[in-house]
């Protein structure tokens, strides 16, 4: 186990024995911080290339360029706002158990391909042998926390199915600021487990790559000649005991469905209990077509 979450996890049971109190400091900080979070999500942002985004796909990165409005409904804003508040917990957390943290919400920048790209990093944490890494804090669903960044997933994980761009945003950090990556600080938003996901220790080509790639990206954009291509949606297929069954309905690309673009992509998109599949806790997905509602 990594000495942090070691730190932590004797943190918190000593809190839980009534043994521990937060210092006036950290506490001062810690309201800060939720002041912030909450301005933040209430305050509209004009579109830009940041860290943050560099590593989703060109077609959000284009009509987010255009000027396109999101749509975003009120549970995406609270996910937002969940995600500020964990962080401000985590690094309250992290500072309670003597973790060594500094450069909280530092802000960086770098230019690639003629274009300033910045970001707002979450924090630096020293380690045992000194050195300073760039650590993210993201709040994770328990899926996403088993399966990404907890004992079940890991980096290469992660790195099978990043839509969010986890791996560009800190690797744009480490480019600008200097400090190496050191991954992602996890915490369970339905049961409260933690965990780190660390990058490996050589990641340089990897990095490189995400130059390239950004640099690719903001050609793309800056060309009036790029091609808008959207992702592709797919026929749904039942599975049946007598074979496949096709159902006439369309099921929406998984990175459109997070997408706050897709009604703009898909104007007739239409939110809709799964129809084939089981009937045991069938989910509910985006149609951009939606004939049959259920199987005969």
């Amino acid at each position: 186990m990594d000495i942090t979450l070691e730190l932590v996890k004797d943190y918190l049971q000593r809190i839980s024995r009534g043994e521990e109190k937060i210092s006036p400091a950290i506490l001062g900080e810690f309201e800060k911080s939720c002041s912030d979070a909450l301005e933040k999500q209430f305050t509209k942002q004009a579109w830009r290339l940041r860290m943050s985004g560099v590593g989703k796909p060109l077609c959000q990165q284009q009509l987010g360029k255009e000027g396109i409005e999101e749509e975003l409904d009120y549970s995406t804003i609270m996910r937002f706002i969940f995600g500020n508040l964990i962080e401000a917990v985590a690094i309250a957390i992290l500072k309670g158990a003597g973790v060594e943290v500094s450069d909280e919400q530092k802000r960086v920048s770098t230019e690639v391909a003629g274009e300033t790209i910045s970001g707002s990093m979450d924090l630096k944490i020293k380690g045992v042998d000194g050195t300073k890494k760039i650590w993210d804090v993201k709040s994770a669903s328990p899926y996403s926390f088993d399966k990404k960044f907890g004992e079940l997933g890991g980096y290469s994980s992660l790195k099978k199915d990043d839509p969010f761009g986890y791996i560009a945003q800190g690797m744009m950090y480490e480019h600008a600021d200097g400090d190496k990556f050191g991954g992602w600080i996890a915490i369970n938003k339905s049961n409260g487990e933690w965990a780190m996901c660390s990058v490996p220790e050589d990641t340089e080509d990897e990095k490189i790559e995400v130059i390239d790639s950004v640099t690719r990206k903001i050609t793309a954009l800056n060309d009036i000649n790029t091609k808008f291509r959207k992702f592709p949606d797919q026929l749904e297929v039942h599975k049946a005991p007598d074979g496949p069954i096709e159902t006439g309905n369309r099921l929406m690309n998984p990175t459109c469905s997070m997408c706050g673009y897709k009604k703009h992509c898909w104007p007739n998109a239409v939110l809709h209990k799964r129809v084939s599949g089981s009937n045991y806790r069938k989910s509910f997905v985006w149609y951009t077509k939606l004939v049959k509602r259920e199987l005969d």
